[in-house]
């Protein structure tokens, strides 16, 4: 999130912080807690960061690929 906010794409990085913290986390914590009960929980959290991971890298790229 840094990288897109020093590139001066702040909004791209605010939406990656909604995503983390509320629309991506809390989701998945109900549902994989249904699925996997305590484990899913923990399980929860990994899953998170490797979406917001997957999505700020494509953000970030085509921010990249845009500026130059």
């Amino acid at each position: 999130m840094l990288s897109l906010v020093a590139i001066e794409r702040a909004k791209a990085a605010f939406v990656l912080s909604l995503l983390r913290g509320y629309f991506i986390l809390i989701p998945s914590v109900l549902l994989f807690a249904l699925l996997f009960d305590l484990n899913g929980v923990w399980l929860s959290v990994p899953f998170t960061e490797a979406c917001v991971w997957a999505l700020g890298s494509y953000f970030l790229f085509n921010a990249l690929k845009n500026k130059q």
